[in-house]
């Protein structure tokens, strides 16, 4: 059974944030903003709780 569960909570804001590392240096992707630098994010309008079906698979 697969079950998604998506919620709008209009009082909380949620930023996620993602780290890109560089192919082959050692950096990663930063974001020039009016306030300094950051790390690439966004906000979504909906947040996701999802429910998660674990299955074991015997040998």
């Amino acid at each position: 059974m697969s079950q998604v569960i998506v919620v709008h909570f209009a009082d909380f804001h949620f930023d996620y944030y993602s780290i890109i590392p560089h192919q082959t240096k050692s950096q990663l992707l930063m974001l020039a903003t009016e306030n300094g630098w950051t790390l690439p994010h966004f906000v979504p309008y909906e947040h996701h709780f999802g429910v998660v079906e674990h299955k074991y698979n015997q040998l």
